[in-house]
């Protein structure tokens, strides 16, 4: 929920937050999750809160177009048979569409996709990961 998939090239978001739902495959690595995103119209960079099955997981900036991505450990991917990746996005605010005077939406992102990657375990090492 959250997203307007009528573009073909990408999806976009109108509201404060994005949800996914999926069935994550049981992983031996931590997860990279990797956004190909841009902000819309807010000014300046927009960020996104990401939680995955209501666990805070941290933060990623989006402003031109880039792949922009976030760590899950593999604990919290493992830990339900259900994934639920939610984006919040505490910049959102609405404004006017020039064409449109009286039409207001919220600025947010436009999303391209999402991939869910196996992390390099040598980050691990480096984070000081047992």
């Amino acid at each position: 929920s959250g997203i307007s998939p009528d573009n073909i090239e990408y999806a976009a978001t109108n509201l404060p937050r994005l949800v996914v739902r999926f069935a994550p495959e049981r992983t031996d690595h931590d997860v990279e999750v990797v956004f190909d995103a841009e902000a819309d119209s807010a000014p300046g960079p927009n960020a996104a809160k990401v939680s995955f099955n209501g666990e805070p997981i941290g933060e990623v900036m989006a402003a031109g177009r880039a792949a922009v991505s976030v760590r899950i450990p593999r604990e919290v991917w493992n830990r339900r048979p259900v994934g639920t990746l939610e984006l919040q996005f505490p910049r959102a605010q609405s404004h006017r569409v020039n064409f449109r005077p009286d039409y207001q939406w919220w600025s947010a992102w436009h999303l391209w996709s999402i991939r869910f990657e196996a992390a390099d375990p040598s980050a691990d090492d480096r984070a000081g990961r047992p």
